[in-house]
């Protein structure tokens, strides 16, 4: 972020080639690994909210830091065979005011949206729209058994736990999404 200051206001690069270099080749590595992390995310939401007692046996620390180990292991892994292998960059003055690898071939860019991006995106989506359809279901079904049934008229200390939990989990779900989806989007529009 420091050094992107100077770039972004006069749309110029006025350190050293090798800075630009390593910038080339740590942007795709961060953008392609934050899109898997936001993924795992979802992922994440999706099997705490709809399957509890199988995430509270299966989910824990260490398992957790094995699948973001992983994210880094394929995100470096793929840059090393798809962009190393052609070291050139360039300053991108009209984009994205940062260094970027320049691609001998558009074939690079197309197998990495294809085999990374789109994966990601279809997951994350497929994720919190099932979140969001169950939550409203499920919410839906507390209200309504809540308001018919006069024995809980106004519901039992539990059921507004359950509603308040569920409400709180919505909220935080719409926030990944549309955080994880922009970035997946933004990402896939700059080209990385």
């Amino acid at each position: 972020v420091p050094l992107s200051l100077y770039p972004a206001l006069y749309r110029c690069w006025p350190y050293p080639t090798q800075v630009c270099s390593l910038q080339a080749i740590l942007l795709p590595i961060l953008h392609l690994q934050a899109a898997l992390t936001l993924s795992l995310l979802a992922l994440d939401r999706y099997a705490y909210i709809l399957h509890p007692k199988l995430y509270s046996t299966v989910v824990s620390k260490g398992w957790c830091l094995c699948l973001i180990f992983g994210t880094w292991v394929a995100a470096v892994g793929l840059n090393v065979v798809l962009f190393i292998p052609s070291p050139h960059f360039y300053f991108n003055y009209k984009g994205s005011l940062a260094c970027e690898p320049q691609h001998t071939m558009n074939s690079r860019v197309i197998i990495t949206a294809c085999a990374i991006y789109f994966p990601a995106t279809m997951i994350t989506m497929y994720c919190y729209g099932t979140i969001f359809h169950v939550v409203r279901t499920s919410l839906s079904h507390l209200v309504c058994a809540t308001i018919t049934t006069p024995e809980i008229l106004g519901g039992t200390a539990l059921d507004k736990l359950m509603v308040s939990e569920r409400e709180k989990s919505l909220r935080t779900c719409r926030v990944m999404a549309v955080v994880s989806l922009s970035f997946i989007i933004l990402s896939l529009h700059h080209g990385h």
